[in-house]
């Protein structure tokens, strides 16, 4: 993880140097906004797969709740068909 945090910061140096030196500010400002376009451009794709992801977090976490408060005769199928089973035979 750290090396990615380094990596990073060395990105945005880099970015902030060539965006302040005179001869390469011309050049290099064009590359900056395209890299900024196709940035915006996969986040806006992508917030879709973000909520799905969201979505998913909460409807696991309110199962596992579920799980957790419920008696198991609720929530077994097997447990409720032997109990069935064994009333409709006497």
């Amino acid at each position: 993880m750290s090396t990615v945090i380094f990596g990073f910061s060395v990105f945005l140096i880099a970015i902030f140097i060539l965006s302040v030196l005179p001869g390469i500010r011309e050049i290099f400002r064009p590359m900056l906004v395209g890299l900024g376009l196709v940035t915006t451009a996969i986040l806006k794709g992508s917030i879709v797969y973000i909520l799905w992801g969201f979505k998913q977090l909460i409807k696991s976490h309110q199962l596992i709740y579920i799980h957790l408060t419920s008696k198991r005769e609720e929530l077994d199928v097997e447990y409720q068909a032997r109990l069935w089973e064994e009333n409709h035979q006497k």
